[in-house]
């Protein structure tokens, strides 16, 4: 449905060392496809329903020479925008950059829509695939099963008529903050944005000291560091987006079900087990980092013991439907996904994976800043998305510049009063 709107991708850009010849990654892609049965669908409307009918074409392969290092960034920001026709199928493509010099590095960049493909899986798809191009790791058979719809994993009280005395509270719930934040809020509504509304990338990352700190720091503060990257966050677009004004902030943190799911789908299971979760913050001016991240981390943790994020799976389809009809209003400030680190299996040396990012397109109707972050090779790597519309890359930078250095001042000062 919402792809219907605007691309909804998911885009992976894998850097390796050395190539891969383009036919054994057209094998590999297609190996993918038919261990994991929604990778080969096609969508159908059934009513306001949609569902997933066998028969897609395989994975296309688009090959492009690389003009410099950084053309993976101009493939990626337009994969991010460009369709995949899911009544056709297939939910997959992919653009391969060969290395430029004998001995370098190569980029597969992988697009996978949104409906059939969330973030929590994407690792060990890409270890399927790393393993799959190398040619030398056995995977185990494939399961053809098609997974299960979340919901009907739930458990039993978040699941028909005993779910339902919980689903009011936490809509009522929902329209008092909605109420609340529209008194609050200060300043004109910020008009909606014309379609489309392009998606652009940034990247950033803390250095390995840097994130070893940040990490002891949350730790001795009892702040989790999903709470503390949506403080920088936060921070940054109060700051540079709302003039360090104070007022109401929203944000979206994730989560991924796959945990709390009856049984408990492999790690390996490729479909979409996760959902959003929306909260509001009250940002004061001059508003101080570990102040913020502790209250983050507090409404986050309030919610998951509430059973917030079955609730907010279940009305994912309404609120996008409002959403999507309204367009007056921004669904949040800021959006931020922690995936926590990131291995790949051992054993596999060539190719060898050197680096990995992941962007989600975000819409018009969504935050206005986006991020994907992740422990990746001792440090915290993060992917950014933000629209066109919005903001230059001069000034997507600055929010990026100031990310850095909030965390990086965070992890050396600490302290109750920060």
């Amino acid at each position: 449905m919402t792809g219907e709107a605007q691309a909804l991708n998911i885009v992976f850009v894998l850097r390796l060392t050395g190539g891969v010849p383009v036919e054994r990654l057209k094998r590999a892609l297609e190996s993918l496809q038919h261990r994991h049965p929604l990778l080969g669908v096609r969508v159908v409307a059934a009513g306001r329903r949609y569902r997933f009918v066998d028969g897609a074409p395989v994975p296309p392969v688009r090959t492009v020479e690389r003009g410099s290092a950084a053309a993976w960034r101009t493939v990626a920001e337009d994969e991010l925008n460009r369709h995949l026709d899911l009544g056709i199928g297939p939910a997959l493509r992919c653009v391969y950059l060969p290395p430029a010099t004998a001995g370098g590095s190569c980029e597969i960049v992988l697009t996978a829509h949104h409906a059939v493909l969330d973030g929590a899986s994407s690792v060990p798809l890409l270890t399927e695939l790393v393993a799959l191009c190398d040619g030398s790791a056995s995977l185990d058979p494939p399961d053809r099963t098609v997974p299960p719809a979340a919901d009907t994993l739930f458990p039993a009280r978040y699941r028909g008529l005993r779910s339902y005395p919980g689903r009011l509270v936490f809509v009522l719930r929902q329209i008092a903050d909605e109420i609340g934040y529209r008194l609050r809020r200060r300043g004109p509504p910020r008009p909606p944005l014309p379609e489309p509304a392009r998606c652009r990338i940034l990247t950033l990352a803390l250095d390995e000291e840097a994130t070893a700190a940040l990490v002891r720091r949350s730790r001795s503060e009892r702040v989790t560091l999903n709470g503390a990257l949506t403080a920088s966050l936060l921070l940054a677009a109060q700051r540079h987006l709302y003039g360090a004004r104070a007022g109401p902030l929203r944000y979206f943190a994730f989560a991924d079900l796959r945990p709390y799911l009856v049984p408990n789908p492999a790690v390996t299971t490729v479909a979409v087990y996760v959902s959003g979760l929306r909260f509001t913050i009250s940002m004061p001016a001059g508003a101080a980092f570990w102040p913020v991240a502790r209250r983050v981390s507090q409404q986050i943790g309030a919610a998951g013991r509430r059973g917030d994020k079955f609730h907010a799976a279940r009305l994912m389809p309404t609120t996008m439907r409002v959403a999507l009809r309204q367009r007056s209003v921004r669904m949040a400030t800021v959006a931020l996904s922690y995936a926590g680190v990131v291995r790949f299996a051992s054993g596999t040396e060539t190719p060898r994976v050197k680096g990995l990012h992941a962007f989600v397109s975000n819409l018009s109707c969504g935050p206005e800043f986006t991020a994907s972050v992740k422990l990746f090779g001792n440090r915290l790597a993060w992917d950014i998305v933000y629209l066109e519309a919005d903001m230059s890359e001069a000034a997507a930078r600055k929010i990026g510049d100031e990310i850095v250095r909030t965390l990086t001042l965070a992890a050396e000062e600490g302290g109750e009063g920060s």
